[in-house]
């Protein structure tokens, strides 16, 4: 792993989202319910929905259990899987071992792209790049693909991000830039990461958990949304049983 930049290096001040031309890029990293996209970049949205039935609460994603750190092995039946794909227990490991979870009956990867170790343009930045968020893993049931999704989403300048305190309200305000409703945060462990926890609602109605974390010294946020609410407990439990390896990312 790369070390971590001396504080010197940091932005004097949080890093902000930029507030014009957003919306955009909001509905499709709040609304991506087909991962088929090249590149990393974020799917198209999802078709609006009206449901208010909501997604599990943060009591209902507890931490994973003490095995959640996955260790690379054979893949389970020989075949060459898209992102590296290997099963370890009942939990399908992504992204070269980076990330675990445990994938419900009927879901699949629609994309797996390996995130590697951020870097900054010259010069630094005190504001949110919007161009360098890119998504790395998307997950979706298989029969309706866009009615829901969990995705794993990397800012590929993590290495100008000052703490996770100043990246969480910067991911909230450029994804709310659309009328999407994030809640307060509140502290969790996901995979073993520390991160912070959103009840989300978005501009068109479907309701889910964000979750803006640090694994290692790279930032991500997760996306976990049920436009289809027969799909809100099959999201709740990935949620609940993510496993990451920080030190798998790439150089």
């Amino acid at each position: 792993m790369r070390p971590p930049s001396p504080p010197t290096a940091r932005p004097p001040r949080p890093l902000t989202a930029p507030r014009a031309g957003l919306a955009a890029l909001t509905a499709a990293v709040l609304l991506s319910g087909c991962g088929g996209s090249s590149g990393g970049s974020v799917a198209d949205p999802i078709p609006d929905q009206t449901s208010s039935t909501s997604a599990p609460s943060p009591e209902a994603t507890p931490e994973p259990s003490p095995e959640a750190s996955p260790v690379v092995t054979e893949p389970a039946d020989g075949t060459d899987l898209p992102g590296g794909l290997l099963m370890v227990g009942d939990k399908s490991v992504y992204l070269d071992g980076f990330f675990g979870v445990r994938v419900p009956e009927g879901w699949s990867a629609t994309l797996a792209e390996v995130p590697l170790l951020s870097t900054t343009p010259p010069g630094g930045e005190t504001e949110l790049d919007a161009s360098a968020l890119s998504q790395s893993l998307v997950l979706n049931p298989e029969a309706s693909p866009r009615g829901a999704t969990l995705s794993l989403v990397h800012y590929e300048h993590s290495d100008s991000v000052p703490d996770l305190d100043r990246f969480t309200p910067a991911i909230v305000d450029l994804l709310s830039g659309d009328g999407s409703t994030i809640g307060g945060s509140s502290e969790v462990t996901i995979g073993k990461q520390p991160g912070r926890l959103h009840q989300v609602t978005s501009a068109s109605g479907a309701n889910g958990v964000m979750v803006t974390l640090r694994a290692g010294d790279e930032y991500f946020f997760i996306l976990s949304l049920a436009a289809d609410t027969s799909y809100a407990g099959d999201v709740g439990d990935m949620l609940a049983s993510i496993s990451m390896v920080p030190e798998a990312l790439h150089s």
